[in-house]
């Protein structure tokens, strides 16, 4: 059957052909009418073509018929949730790729341009995006913009190894409602450590570093390391701060006893000791109370003077038939009296006075020896007495240093007025900082800083100084004027 059918259009006779292709309808042989859409108002109709294709707007089939998409300016837009089944393909020419916006809401300028361009800004809101975002083989790049982005490889290294500068940290931190981050790890035990958990810490060359008990090191250029005998010094003080060091000296583990400044001397054996002994030109003999000290003269000797009880020291002598004269060899003298009553009582105190005498001797004699042993001590200590300057100090040798058992710190605000440092015992003296976020200069010095800032030694912010003194309160700090703070630390 032949396509298309002639319709006669009126009186005029003319005709018309009305496109028909051969189809199924009532019959094998009906005509399907071949109809071309137009769309337009109610005054203008424009065909459907490549260049002006059909417009279309979606509803929706259960929200009573309201729009659910539009086209406008040759886009389509999706407005409420768009559900997409499996997935979406967006392609575009090969000669050139297709922009693709996703963005949450987004309030444009109302000017005219693609929303978010130079001529058109927008603002989006954020999308969230679940799962992994990649790239493509062949795409295009994308373009990030950032203020200070850094994207490299993080600087980490072990705490305390200056090979490596500790530069990037890294905080991870859950949020109220946020998606819990997985941790994956062989043999994860996180807990609070307990007695019995074992920490090791490394040093620089791998070898495992002990620690025993609690140390505690707070101090300012610390520098922990066996004592160079070419670089290093050590100053030994007493108890007062003094140069000079007392020393004890001992004999078979007991000390020997001082009186005064002069050395105690005992010795337990008078055995072989002989020593000289200078003794006064007039020596005082007497006895006990209420006995009688006899004096014997010897042929030979110096007379002894004998003062009486007379005017002058005389001696009264009562006699009868007195013969005052020199006796001669023939004379023959009596003694009557209590004297002849206690002759011999008083020439036995006499022979126990000279034992006592001779035993005497021999003391004196066993002390001549430790004398001599006790100086040859004192010359050997001699020896171990060195001068420097004025000072004379002792050789010693010492096997350790008993570190302080406390420290001294004190943060201190100094005005223009000088003030001291709180009284503290020190040991190893005391360092003064002067605070960075000073602005003006501090000084340090004693007394005489109060009444002018030349008596002073000057700080400037951010400086420190060491003195080695054993009370701070003997240093006094000040500024110019601006009140200002500083840092002391001592042990």
């Amino acid at each position: 059957m032949p396509d298309n059918i002639i319709v006669a259009s009126g009186p005029s006779g003319a005709t018309y052909n009305m496109a028909t292709d051969d189809g199924f309808g009532a019959s094998a042989d009906a005509q399907v009418q071949i109809i071309k859409p137009v769309f337009g108002d109610t005054t203008t109709s424009t065909r459907v073509s490549n260049t002006n294709p059909m417009p279309v707007q979606l509803f929706s089939g259960f929200s009573g018929g309201s729009t659910a998409s539009i086209i406008e300016d040759g886009e389509l837009k999706v407005k409420g949730t768009l559900n997409i089944g499996n997935q979406i393909a967006i392609h575009g020419s090969t000669a050139a790729y297709l922009k693709v916006i996703v963005a949450g809401g987004v309030t444009g300028s109302g000017l005219s341009g693609d929303i978010g361009s130079v001529d058109n800004p927008a603002v989006y809101s954020a999308v969230e995006v679940t799962g992994a975002v990649q790239g493509i083989s062949g795409g295009q790049a994308l373009t990030v913009s950032a203020t200070d982005l850094d994207i490299r490889n993080l600087s980490a290294g072990v705490i305390g190894y200056s090979g490596v500068t500790l530069t990037d940290s890294v905080a991870v931190q859950g949020i109220s409602g946020g998606m819990a981050v997985s941790v994956s790890a062989t043999d994860l035990d996180i807990r609070n450590l307990t007695a019995t958990d074992v920490v090791t810490v490394v040093g620089t060359t791998a070898s495992n570093v002990g620690v025993t008990g609690t140390v505690t090191a707070i101090a300012t250029n610390l520098d922990i390391r066996d004592l160079a005998a070419g670089t290093d010094s050590v100053a030994v003080y007493n108890s007062a701060g003094g140069t000079t060091l007392p020393v004890d000296l001992y004999a078979a583990g007991t000390a020997l006893g001082v009186s005064g400044d002069a050395l105690k001397v005992a010795f337990d054996s008078v055995t072989g000791v002989t020593f000289s002994v200078n003794v006064a030109s007039n020596i005082g003999v007497s006895n006990t109370a209420g006995t009688t000290l006899a004096v014997e003269g010897k042929a030979g000797m110096v007379p002894v003077k004998v003062d009486g009880a007379g005017v002058g020291d005389s001696v009264i002598v009562s006699a009868t038939d007195l013969d005052i004269r020199s006796l001669v060899a023939s004379d023959q003298v009596t003694v009557v009296g209590d004297l002849v009553s206690h002759g011999a009582t008083t020439a036995a105190q006499i022979t126990q006075a000279n034992q006592k005498i001779g035993t005497l001797n021999n003391t004196v004699t066993a002390v001549g020896g430790k004398v001599d042993t006790a100086n040859t001590s004192l010359t050997k200590l001699s020896d171990s007495v060195i001068t420097i300057g004025k000072d004379k100090l002792v050789k010693t040798s010492m096997d350790r240093v008993t570190p302080p058992s406390d420290i001294y710190v004190a943060t201190v605000k100094v005005s223009g007025a000088g003030k001291p440092l709180a009284s503290a015992t020190l040991q190893n003296g005391v360092t003064i900082k002067s605070s960075s976020d000073n602005t003006g200069k501090i000084y340090i010095g004693s007394t005489s800083l109060i009444n002018n800032t030349n008596n002073g030694f000057p700080l400037l912010p951010g400086e420190e100084l060491f003195l080695n003194i054993l009370d701070p309160s003997k240093i006094f700090v000040r500024t110019d004027s601006t009140s200002s703070t500083i840092h002391v630390i001592g042990s």
